[in-house]
């Protein structure tokens, strides 16, 4: 650990509480507490440099995504949206979660609310705010964006669902995941991720780990170390034994 993410974990181990707390309060997740979760295909796409080629081949297949709600149970605006993906083996077990937000960097966190499209998860930009370390690569950012960008809003929760639902069976709810050396700098394409069945249920129990790497990209970062804290005191203050994202979570 570099002293940023010593920072960090240790400022998560203290606001941990604080998210217990709220999590116990309203009886969810502090944040993301409510979601759409479908089944999706990953594939490797040829990236600009054979490093990036690879680690799309190593994400490359079954997978499951799940678009959430920032802050609100029920859809409204203001607010941000996130976006989780699991990356399965053979058997559907999870071997690399990555969490991206409607938040490019942690500074522009208080203005995300105000600039996300919460109408329409396909009208968004999906980032995972602090970098990663990967084989043959040296410290990148990574990026969802949709292939084709929607333009329909639907009112918040209620018809956002019908519109991913509905972008699922058009064959129109694909997304780029990207990379780029630095925040600000241009992003490379490395992978598709083709959302193919929305699942009914979405479990109160359903964990995203952010340090599940088994495929390669491993977290670091002063947001990512601050995760081990706060997620483990959003976790307790449910009092939910959670579940791993995982093919065996999503019937």
């Amino acid at each position: 650990m570099d002293f940023a993410e010593h920072a960090g974990d240790a400022l998560g181990r203290a606001v941990g509480p604080v998210f217990a707390a709220i999590s116990r309060g309203r009886h969810s997740r502090t944040f993301h507490p409510r979601g759409d979760l479908a089944r999706a295909t990953i594939e490797p796409l040829l990236a600009q440099s054979s490093p990036l080629t690879a680690l799309g081949r190593r994400l490359a297949g079954a997978g499951l995504i799940r678009f959430s709600n920032a802050l609100w149970k029920h859809g409204r605006w203001p607010d941000a949206l996130g976006c989780a993906l699991a990356c399965l083996d053979e058997r559907g077990e999870a071997e690399q979660h990555l969490l991206f937000a409607t938040i490019r960097r942690p500074w522009t966190m208080p203005f995300a609310p105000f600039t996300t499209a919460v109408g329409n998860y396909l009208a968004n930009d999906y980032f995972a705010v602090s970098p990663f370390d990967a084989a043959g690569v040296s410290r990148i950012w990574l990026r969802l964006s949709p292939v084709r960008r929607a333009t329909e809003q639907g009112r918040p929760w209620r018809e956002r669902r019908n519109l991913l639902e509905d972008a699922i069976s058009l064959g129109d709810a694909a997304l780029l995941l990207s990379a780029a050396p630095g925040p600000w700098k241009p992003f490379v394409p490395f992978a598709r991720i083709t959302p193919t069945e929305l699942l009914s249920a979405d479990p109160p129990g359903l964990k995203f780990d952010p340090f599940l790497d088994r495929r390669g990209l491993t977290p670091v970062g002063f947001v990512h170390a601050l995760r081990h804290g706060a997620y483990a005191g959003s976790r307790d203050g449910r009092h939910a034994d959670a579940l791993p994202a995982s093919e065996s979570t999503a019937h």
